[in-house]
Formats: C-alpha cells, sequence, structure tokens
C-alpha cells in the first residue's frame, strides 16, 4: 500500500493517481521478482551441495560425448583438474581395452535408454581405475542434449578376497559349553 499525504487538499489528480499506481505496481514486481531470485539462488546452492559431497563421480557429456560437467568426486577419483576434463570426450580416459565397448554403450544411450556397465578409466597419473559406469540420455523434446552419467571407483571390491569368510577366525576345536 502507498499513501501520498499533502497539506493542500485535493493537490493531487487523476494522473498523479495514475503514476503513483503505475511506480506501486513496478515496485510489486521487483520485489517479487527479488523473492524469486532469492528462492531460486537458494535451490541452485542446495542442488550444488548435493552434487558436490555426494561419493560418487557425476559427468554431464554434450551429445559428442565430451565433458561439459564433473563433481568434485569425480576430479578427485580421475586426479584431474576441473580445466583439464571439461571438452574433453571421455573416450579419452577410458582403457583402450574399453573403448570400443564404451562408445557402443553410449550410443546406446543416446537413443533415449540407461545403461549401466562395468569398465576401467585411467588416471591423470596413469593408474588404471575399475569402474561401474550408469548413464542416461539427457532430453529437451525431441532433442538429444547429452548424457547424465554416475560412475563409482570399484578398485577396492575387486581388490578384497573373493572368499566371503577369508577374514573370519578359524572355527574353534573346543565344543560348545552347555
Amino acid at each position: 500500500m502507498i499513501q501520498i499525504v499533502d497539506e493542500t487538499v485535493n493537490r493531487f489528480d487523476r494522473t498523479h493517481q495514475e503514476l503513483v499506481e503505475s511506480l506501486a505496481a513496478t515496485a510489486a514486481v521487483a520485489i517479487e521478482n527479488a523473492r524469486l531470485y532469492e528462492e531460486t539462488n537458494t535451490l541452485r546452492l542446495f542442488n550444488e551441495n548435493i552434487v558436490n559431497s555426494i561419493e560418487e563421480g557425476i559427468l554431464i557429456l554434450d551429445a559428442q560425448h565430451r565433458i561439459s560437467f564433473i563433481n568434485p568426486k569425480g576430479l578427485q577419483i580421475l586426479g584431474y583438474d576441473h580445466d583439464e576434463l571439461i571438452s574433453q570426450n571421455i573416450l579419452a580416459l577410458i582403457h583402450p581395452d574399453y573403448t570400443h565397448k564404451v562408445s557402443s554403450e553410449l550410443t546406446q544411450s543416446s537413443r533415449n535408454s540407461s545403461t549401466k556397465y562395468e569398465t576401467v578409466i585411467n588416471t591423470k597419473d596413469g593408474e588404471t581405475v575399475p569402474i561401474i559406469f550408469s548413464a542416461r540420455a539427457l532430453f529437451e523434446g525431441n532433442n538429444f542434449l547429452g548424457i547424465l552419467a554416475v560412475f563409482i571407483d570399484i578398485s577396492r571390491r575387486k581388490k578384497k578376497p573373493t572368499n566371503c569368510c577369508a577374514n573370519s577366525p578359524e572355527p574353534s576345536s573346543k565344543p560348545p559349553i552347555t
């Protein structure tokens, strides 16, 4: 509500009223825009916090399979800095023995399906890391935009013994107490 007061009675005419109403409407729009901006910014920060704190690598690949986004965990797994990976083709990081398979899987995911498979990536320092790679196509209407992918380092799982009881203590030869 806006109120304009003057000591002179009937000083303001219809033109003044229209001007004030116009200013009030503009102010209301500006206040609403500021509120929406703050709400959007809060939501953006919330989403960034989730993506940046998740314990899996997250990638967004463009339609040519170039990296357009990678989260901090993905950078940590691969050992690269952010700027070193942006615009790199994902296939450049895949171990040569798996490049053909991953290329086929990416092509399949770009056809509106999701894929999940095991593969091996090369880190910056030359290590090979086994991963589970899950990918899903991103579309805007019928327009293919790229791929959202999540990858999980499974090297610890691969190093664990396959025998589930390998670390269990030997069974006691003593009879049970009754």
